[in-house]
């Protein structure tokens, strides 16, 4: 209102609403679009972050390989019992370095703790490797994991890998549930 009195129109700086257009005047395809992932690109983008986090390759890189239950409530697909956990739950891969997370997958409750874990070491690696090529494979690399992975490797300490990292069994060894 004081503007008015100085002589001064009053404007918005917010555009006024445009009205949509009704359903009936659009079609469900054109009104409705699915969200997607791309879920290589998710994976290389976590190593990504972790790669521009340090201007040059650790002396070591230690990566954690850890699996835990997440409960279900209600009946979702691919629901499955784990006698472990004693709900019924999924049962996700995640690969940590430090405070970075490089792998999250959701999978199912009725496999091994370690299933696909290899492949993903394998991607993880390998994209490390091709962005610092000075991580070579003499002992730069050393992958934690806990009694769950041990098809993976020994439970005797280390083991040394032909793909050139070594497997450490985590101190943390008892698995005990989420609460």
């Amino acid at each position: 209102m004081r503007l008015l009195s100085l002589g001064i129109e009053e404007r918005s700086a917010i555009p006024p609403r445009q009205e949509e257009p009704s359903a009936a005047e659009v079609g469900e395809e054109e009104r409705y679009q699915k969200i997607g992932l791309a879920f290589e690109a998710m994976d290389r983008m976590l190593v990504a972050v972790f790669l521009q986090a340090h201007r040059a390759a650790p002396k070591q890189i230690v990566l954690d390989l850890n699996s835990t239950d997440d409960p279900l409530h209600g009946e979702q697909e691919g629901r499955f019992f784990h006698g472990y956990y004693g709900h019924y739950c999924y049962l996700p891969l995640y690969i940590l370095c430090g405070e970075h997370l490089l792998c999250a997958r959701l999978r199912l409750a009725n496999i091994d703790w370690a299933a696909g874990s290899q492949e993903e070491l394998e991607r993880i690696v390998g994209q490390i490797r091709q962005a610092w090529p000075e991580a070579d494979s003499h002992g730069q690399f050393a992958i934690r994991i806990d009694r769950g992975f041990v098809k993976m490797g020994n439970t005797h300490g280390q083991e040394s890998t032909d793909r050139g990292y070594q497997l450490r069994l985590s101190q943390r060894m008892n698995r005990g549930p989420t609460n």
